[in-house]
């Protein structure tokens, strides 16, 4: 089975991920949290989640990338 090329379209996505909107949204996330009110404190946790599930998911697929090309040669 030959291996495939990485997707372009996918490394940009990650790439503009990390450099562009986890930098932006930690801190807006973080003031969600600081702020008194039961709806910002849910929109900061919501967040977060999320944020967190776009790191899991890029790792995953990270993971999943390096397997392939070392062990499928």
């Amino acid at each position: 089975m030959p291996v495939q090329r990485p997707s372009y379209l996918r490394i940009a996505f990650w790439l503009l991920f990390y450099g562009v909107v986890l930098p932006y949204a930690v801190p807006v996330c973080l003031d969600w949290l600081s702020r008194s009110s039961n709806w910002w404190l849910a929109c900061g946790i919501v967040g977060f989640l999320v944020l967190a599930a776009g790191v899991a998911l890029s790792l995953y697929q990270a993971g999943r990338a390096l397997t392939a090309y070392f062990l499928r040669g």
